[in-house]
């Protein structure tokens, strides 16, 4: 991860900027350890300098927040989309669970590890956006909300819609746990609240 202890210069173009980007936010999901405090530092300054209203040179110039927006739904929608075709992969109850909770909670630690160093985006361009008639209808979500949201939309809404694959698997799990089998009991758990938790998102 060394090569993100040194982010773009802050008038770099906004594809030099998100290329940097990129490879941080597919360091972080892929569990590749936590950043350095100079990789972390340079990556929060790269966020913010996409969303900053650029006024060194005396002018006032459109924020790339939008863009960073986009690029961030785009790159979750597609390991989204990857992670669901590798996990209904499988056919077998209990490998099927399994797969399902161990993407989940990779997923999720990697979404929340990202917070923190997009905080520059939902303070300036989401904050922003809301003021403005035309973006109230769309919801916008800070970056670790909108992870969550293209998991349920592009994973386990669509999963559940082409056959509720998962709930079934889920489903006589528990039955034969009830009846005496030994199953993995962490593994329902994970699934469970991932069930619950994607149920309270809009």
């Amino acid at each position: 991860m060394a090569q993100l202890e040194t982010a773009p210069p802050p008038d770099a173009k906004f594809e030099i900027i998100w290329a940097y980007l990129r490879s941080a936010v597919e360091c972080i999901m892929a569990s590749e350890g936590p950043l350095s405090i100079k990789a972390h530092t340079a990556v929060y300054s790269a966020v913010y300098e996409c969303c900053a209203q650029d006024t060194r040179k005396g002018h006032s110039a459109r924020p790339d927040g939008p863009k960073l927006y986009m690029e961030l739904v785009l790159f979750f929608t597609s390991q989204v989309e990857d992670i669901r075709h590798k996990t209904l992969a499988h056919k077998e109850d209990s490998e099927l669970i399994r797969c399902y909770a161990r993407e989940w909670a990779q997923y999720t630690r990697g979404a929340l590890s990202l917070r923190s160093l997009f905080v520059p985006l939902a303070r300036a361009y989401l904050k922003r956006a809301r003021e403005f008639e035309e973006d109230k209808k769309h919801i916008l979500h800070e970056v670790h909300t909108l992870a969550l949201v293209l998991w349920k939309t592009n994973f386990f809404t669509l999963a559940q819609n082409s056959g509720p694959r998962i709930t079934s698997a889920l489903m006589r799990m528990i039955a034969r746990e009830r009846n005496g089998e030994d199953v993995d009991q962490d593994v329902i758990r994970s699934v469970v609240d991932s069930f619950s938790h994607l149920s309270q998102l809009e």
